[in-house]
């Protein structure tokens, strides 16, 4: 998603994933944040997200 700068909807589709809504929420339970908001972080800091 960063570095496509691809939204969820469409990251989710490319995994196989038909509904935008069950890709959030498999995404969500799985690292803590929706990956809308775990993806602007990272484009936010991308060098401080890779060193840790």
């Amino acid at each position: 998603m960063v570095a496509e700068a691809m939204d969820a909807a469409s990251a989710g589709f490319r995994v196989g994933y038909e509904s935008p809504s069950h890709f959030n929420r498999d995404y969500r339970r799985a690292f803590g944040l929706p990956p809308r908001h775990d993806a602007a972080r990272l484009r936010a800091a991308p060098e401080a997200e890779l060193a840790a």
